[in-house]
């Protein structure tokens, strides 16, 4: 649980955090976009074969070692750059220092309270971990840095156009690879062929999508546009986690009542409205009251296509047996960093 939440706090806190972080380093807009999407692509590509290495290894064990690389590492991005103290706030190098103690709790709690289960040898495709850590990198590294260099030449004879052109082919070489590979494959693509799981992919990575786009432009707004401070702007989702903790365990409730159909539609549906009404709301003299009310719809939203997707994979049979033998099939994994 505490491993969970210090993912959720960053999946946020940067996003919070980046206009100060900006300015403290005197670097560009898309230089700090960097730190998300290197969050992203380094969560995303190993995500593939986590479920097979915490087979071979051992679940606790692939833990530790996570928990452990992450800590640190949120220590040393704690340590980047100039590390001094701004009056009356610890600076902008908390939201990683915070992990830090949280960290060693947690590692301490798993340590001595979750047992060790049972490994089993899986072979692991390290053609199709290539591929796809390649095919991500080259389309995000596209699309983020298009702007800088005007959609045109980068240097030499490579370009935007070209740069994501060749991620995009090295993406289709994955799949293809996929399902010809003689030992597992990385992502067996014949489980797309159920189609409640492919429907709950394509649900859960939208709202993700959605969710996830909309929060750095968000605390653009606050900060730069509204003049709040990072701390201030942040209260921005105070309501929004209230929100999304109460309905959960409700939402959960509904799905095994309510045919998934019906909830998920009534979701995207909410969720989509309550986007648009925010980008009206977002005005320099908007009340904040005028801001919450939208946010608070998107995040209630937001559970059900994640409970929908827990109540599709845990009641297919097809699910479960790839689950079984250490696959990573969701889509997330894959295209996360878009």
């Amino acid at each position: 649980m505490l491993g969970f939440f210090m993912i959720l706090v960053d999946s946020t806190i940067v996003s919070v955090a980046t206009p100060v972080i900006r300015e403290d380093l005197n670097a560009t807009y898309n230089a700090v976009l960097w730190v998300t999407s290197a969050y992203l692509l380094a969560y995303a590509v190993p995500l593939l074969i986590t479920g097979r290495l915490g087979d071979r290894f051992g679940p606790k064990t692939l833990y530790l070692a996570g928990l452990t690389l992450f800590t640190l590492a949120s220590l040393w991005c704690g340590l980047t750059g100039s590390v001094e103290m701004l009056i009356d706030t610890a600076g902008w190098q908390w939201i990683f220092f915070i992990n830090v103690p949280i960290g060693v709790l947690a590692f301490y709690l798993c340590w001595k309270l979750v047992p060790s289960l049972e490994t089993h040898s899986h072979s692991f495709d390290l053609v199709g971990v290539a591929l796809s850590a390649i095919a991500m990198f080259c389309i995000v590294f596209g699309i983020q840095e298009g702007e800088k260099y005007d959609w045109g030449q980068m240097t030499g004879i490579i370009s935007v156009p070209a740069l994501i052109a060749f991620g995009l082919i090295v993406l289709a070489v994955f799949i293809y690879w996929q399902p010809r590979i003689k030992t597992e494959p990385l992502v067996p693509l014949s489980i797309f062929k159920d189609r409640n799981f492919s429907l709950a992919n394509v649900a859960i990575t939208t709202v993700g999508f959605a969710i996830t786009a909309m929060a750095f432009p968000f605390f653009l707004y606050d900060q730069e546009v509204r003049g709040l401070s990072a701390t201030k702007s942040a209260l921005f989702l105070v309501p929004m986690a209230v929100v999304s903790g109460a309905l959960a365990p409700w939402v959960g409730k509904m799905v095994d009542r309510i045919h998934p159909r019906t909830i998920t539609a009534f979701g995207l549906a909410a969720c989509s409205a309550s986007m648009f009404w925010l980008s009206r709301e977002m005005t320099p003299d908007s009340k904040a009251w005028q801001i919450l009310l939208p946010m608070a719809v998107t995040i209630a939203a937001s559970p059900t296509s994640c409970k929908v997707f827990a109540r599709v994979t845990r009641r297919s049979p097809t699910c479960r047996r790839y689950r079984s033998s250490g696959s990573s099939p969701s889509a997330i994994a894959l295209f996360s960093p878009l």
